[in-house]
């Protein structure tokens, strides 16, 4: 019996999809206190097993107001998060700039 599985989303889809939703995840993830500063620490080294179970938690309870999040909470969900972090990650983008103004 073959089963034809739905496509799953790669990483640029997911993170499109993340984008499209990103002000709407922002403004949940600041009622949780200190998650913001949890998820991003994860931007700068590894989180702890106990720092991955609180962001689980955390998680749950966010997915019942944004249903995108279940994605993160599924077998092997967590291994996307960095995709999550980059995607709410505030802090400015290295700009590009223009060959005129580049130190030579």
């Amino acid at each position: 019996m073959i089963r034809n599985y739905p496509i799953i989303p790669g990483r640029k889809a997911l993170k499109r999809i993340l984008s499209k939703y990103r002000e709407k995840i922002l403004r949940e993830v600041h009622t949780v206190k200190n998650f913001m500063a949890l998820l991003m620490k994860g931007a700068q080294k590894r989180w702890t097993k106990g720092e991955l179970l609180e962001i689980k938690t955390h998680l749950v309870s966010l997915s019942k107001k944004i249903p995108l999040l279940m994605v993160f909470l599924l077998p092997g969900g967590m291994l996307l998060l960095p995709i999550l972090v980059e995607v709410l990650d505030r802090r400015k983008k290295e700009q590009s700039v223009p060959q005129e103004r580049r130190k030579t």
